[in-house]
């Protein structure tokens, strides 16, 4: 039939030496090499022999020394390639407006940081399918190890459109996703609500003076009506003693 053997080493920090190696038959331990004694111990009574011989050969005890202290590489070696087993991406969106101040506007979206290479990735104008051309990269290599790719549209905006790149990756499962929209110019609430204080007060000042001026003219109008009654109805003169 069919066995298998099995080997785990131990150690407190990829910074540090190993502790222990262990070994198995079948899922089963029954031997360890302790580094701290530099020695194998039997963890079953059936393996005594077994340690006694291993123990007695200097060369392998000191091989497996040399393992222990070669544990921080062999961990920092594990941990990289675990991460590079699969890594999820970030999804972000920049623009860029091809001549200052006019349409179109170019729409960039990066897809960064993602392993393995094989990835999905699309723009959606309002939630559906785009109908323009979609520039993409090549998928690039990372120092890390992870990938990178880049999709832009060049697009005229109105008020209320979105898009939005969606990302499909086998690191995720859910579709990854970041939505743009165009920004809408709104005054300050404050800005606004001087504006109407000073264009009341303005309104209040006009209608002060056109009455101001109108009673006026009421004014000098009576006064000239009074001084042709007079004219017509003189006052007696006083009586003289």
């Amino acid at each position: 039939g069919t066995h298998i053997t099995q080997f785990m080493l131990t150690f407190d920090n990829s910074q540090t030496p190993a502790t222990t190696l262990s070994a198995a038959y079948d899922g089963t331990e029954f031997i360890q090499f302790n580094y701290s004694t530099n020695e194998f111990l039997a963890t079953k009574p059936a393996a005594e022999a077994l340690v006694q011989s291993l123990n007695a050969n200097e060369r392998l005890v000191e091989r497996y020394v040399r393992y222990g202290s070669f544990a921080p590489l062999v961990a920092e070696a594990i941990i990289q390639a675990a991460r590079r087993l699969i890594a999820k991406p970030s999804v972000n969106i920049t623009t860029h407006r091809l001549h200052r101040g006019k349409d179109p506007l170019l729409l960039i979206c990066h897809v960064n940081g993602f392993y393995p290479s094989g990835i999905n990735a699309t723009w959606l104008h309002n939630g559906g399918t785009i109908q323009q051309e979609v520039l993409s990269s090549r998928i690039l290599p990372n120092t890390d190890g992870t990938f990178q790719t880049t999709l832009q549209i060049s697009v005229t905006p109105q008020s209320r459109d979105t898009y939005t790149c969606q990302v499909e990756h086998s690191s995720s499962t859910d579709k990854l996703t970041a939505t743009w929209a165009p920004k809408v110019k709104s005054w300050p609430t404050h800005g606004y609500v001087a504006g109407i204080v000073i264009g009341v007060a303005g309104i209040i000042i006009a209608l002060a003076g056109g009455i101001g001026r109108r009673r006026g003219v009421w004014t000098q109008g009576e006064a000239e009506q009074l001084n042709v009654e007079n004219e017509r109805n003189p006052s007696p003169a006083p009586a003289q003693d």
